[in-house]
Parts: structure tokens; C-alpha cells; sequence
């Protein structure tokens, strides 16, 4: 029965957005019936045009995803491993990490005009600042006993860093990586909508907005939803998984 609570909150949505739409005074032009928009969603979800515009999304997003974490994973354990670095790298990126990441944009238009690489550019660049501070962090924070305890028992400096620095940092990555997931599909599909294209889900999203159509709109808010539950399902799979080697 526990496993059935989060059924709860969409139902209690779906009731007011029901009651909501069929009380007198509230226009559909304005706020559309949810089977006007479940119809909607399901005329989407057979139109491969929708699944072009996606795939189209997914790679901005995953690529972007990929270049940051993976370039803040290595820096972040390198510079709290190696303090010389982090004083050198850290209070710059401190800076730019406090940049809200939509500032980037008249650059990057600028720079790297209206196409893919744009988006990626503005994905990469905070995943890459938010996965840099978290793994800095973990790493200074790693109890100095089980780095003498290693030490004493004989490890070389390559096996402290392989064996305690980096699965010590490891949470800390994947709840970068969670906060990295949800913030990369944020930002390119805010690039789409904004920088321009005629392809992805932000260009539809965009195209349904300038025409009014507001059961398309729902529909695509519905479609991002589930794809930010998927992601975060797959997160959490990942965690459970680590858990399992960490022997926690």
C-alpha cells in the first residue's frame, strides 16, 4: 500500500483540474478540460515528428550532460586532491557559479550562433560548475584517519585516490548527477524556445505558444514530466546499485 502514496498528489491535481475546468466562469480557452488534453497528448504521442523533436532534445541534453559532469568529475577529485589547484580553480569557478546560467545566453548566440552546439555549450557549463564543487568538497571532507590508515598499511598515493578518494566522492557525483539531469533538460529546452531551431521539443513547445494552442502546451508539459521521471528513476536505480558496492 506504501508503494501506492505517490499516486496521490496527480489524483488530487486531477480533481481540481476537473472541477476546476467544468465550474462556471473558467473559460477552456484559458485553462483547457484534461480530456481535451489527454486527447491532445495521445494525437503526440503517435506523430513521429514528436519523437524526431525529442531525440533532437535528448542529444543537446545528453551531450551537454556528458562533456560537464564528466569534466567536473575529473577536476573536482584533481583539485581536492591536489590543493595547490583547488586554490588556484576554485574561488574563479565559485564566481561563475553564481552567474545565473541564462547569462550566457547573448554570448553564446553570440559566439556560437543558433545551433546545436549552443545548447550544448549552455548545458555543459553549470553541470560542469555544479559537479566541480560538489566533487571538491566530498573529497576534502574524507575522514584524515582513513587516508593514515591506508597509508600505514602500505598505499601508494594512486591507491588512496583510487580506492578511498573516489568512491568516497561517489554520492556526492550522483546527486550532482540528479541535480544535472533535471538541469539539463531545463536548459535546452529553454535554448530551444529562445535561441531558435525549428526542431526539438522547445521549438514545439514555442510553436505552441505563438499559435495559442494550449492542449498542445499541457501535452508537451506532460511529455517532459514523464521523461524527468524516467531520468530520475534511473538516477535513483544508480544509487541503489553504488549503495551495493560502497556496503551500504
Amino acid at each position: 500500500m506504501r508503494r501506492l502514496t505517490w499516486i496521490v498528489p496527480p489524483a488530487v491535481a486531477l480533481v481540481l483540474w476537473v472541477l476546476i475546468t467544468h465550474s462556471r466562469g473558467v473559460s477552456n480557452a484559458l485553462l483547457p478540460r484534461p480530456g481535451a488534453v489527454l486527447a491532445r497528448l495521445l494525437s503526440l504521442v503517435t506523430d513521429w515528428n514528436l519523437g524526431l523533436d525529442l531525440l533532437v532534445t535528448l542529444r543537446s541534453a545528453v551531450t551537454g550532460l556528458l562533456v560537464g559532469f564528466g569534466m567536473g568529475f575529473i577536476l573536482g577529485l584533481c583539485s581536492g586532491v591536489l590543493h595547490w589547484l583547488d586554490r588556484m580553480l576554485s574561488p574563479s569557478l565559485h564566481f561563475l557559479r553564481s552567474i545565473p546560467s541564462v547569462a550566457y545566453y547573448p554570448l553564446i548566440i553570440l559566439y556560437l550562433g543558433f545551433g546545436e552546439t549552443g545548447r550544448v555549450v549552455l548545458v555543459a557549463v553549470p553541470v560542469f560548475l555544479l559537479t566541480f564543487v560538489s566533487c571538491v568538497t566530498a573529497v576534502l571532507s574524507v575522514n584524515r584517519h582513513r587516508r593514515a590508515y591506508l597509508s600505514g598499511l602500505g598505499a601508494s598515493r594512486w591507491q588512496i585516490f583510487r580506492l578511498l578518494l573516489v568512491w568516497e566522492a561517489m554520492p556526492a557525483a550522483v546527486n550532482a548527477l540528479r541535480l544535472a539531469v533535471s538541469l539539463s533538460l531545463v536548459l535546452v529546452v529553454f535554448g530551444e524556445m529562445t535561441i531558435g531551431g525549428s526542431s526539438g521539443i522547445g521549438a514545439r513547445l514555442r510553436d505552441a505558444r505563438e499559435v495559442y494552442a494550449l492542449e498542445d502546451v499541457f501535452a508537451i508539459i506532460l511529455v517532459l514530466g514523464v521523461i524527468g521521471w524516467l531520468a530520475n528513476r534511473a538516477i535513483s536505480t544508480l544509487e541503489e546499485r553504488l549503495q551495493v558496492a560502497w556496503g551500504r
